[in-house]
């Protein structure tokens, strides 16, 4: 009988938004942005060790507000039911972790992005 292995996965996608979009800032630093210096990016890593997967998912960004998507949905909740249909991942077994980046997009809630024109 062979003991089990640990399998392991990664995957990295590119998220940057098209412009226009809030710019992290706090006042006077508000304001929308122009163009895209750099690309923006979001990465997986899942390990399986044939009982359980697990995932971390990354993303260039200071952080996130369950509040992002506008009144009356849950961030958190449209992101764990999309790792449920398409990975077959438990919300406990998903962990987000933002890059900290104060130079991206407003995805603390400070300023509204569904209300952007």
């Amino acid at each position: 009988m062979s003991a089990p292995g640990l399998r392991v996965g990664t995957a990295k996608g590119e998220i940057t938004p098209p412009p226009p979009i809030p710019y992290l800032g706090f006042v006077p630093r508000q304001a929308l942005f122009e163009g895209v210096h750099d690309a923006l990016h979001a990465g997986a890593l899942v390990a399986d060790d044939g009982e359980r997967q697990v995932a971390v998912v990354t993303a260039d960004a200071i952080g996130f507000s369950d509040r992002i998507l506008g009144p009356g949905r849950s961030y958190r909740e449209v992101l764990h039911r999309q790792v449920k249909e398409r990975a077959g991942l438990e919300p406990e077994s998903v962990m987000l972790a933002a890059s900290h980046a104060h130079s991206t997009p407003e995805t603390l809630d400070i300023t509204s992005l569904h209300e952007v024109e």
